[in-house]
């Protein structure tokens, strides 16, 4: 019972950590679609 804080705390921090990278690779691949349209 003590350690479900703890394992609340680790899927919290897996889930913002897989939601920044999943926005970054989305930035980056916008990035990408927009300079192959441009040139």
């Amino acid at each position: 019972m003590r350690e479900t804080p703890r394992r609340l705390l680790w899927f919290v921090g897996l889930g913002a950590v897989s939601l920044l990278a999943w926005g970054a690779a989305a930035f980056l691949f916008r990035e990408v679609i927009f300079f192959v349209l441009e040139h």
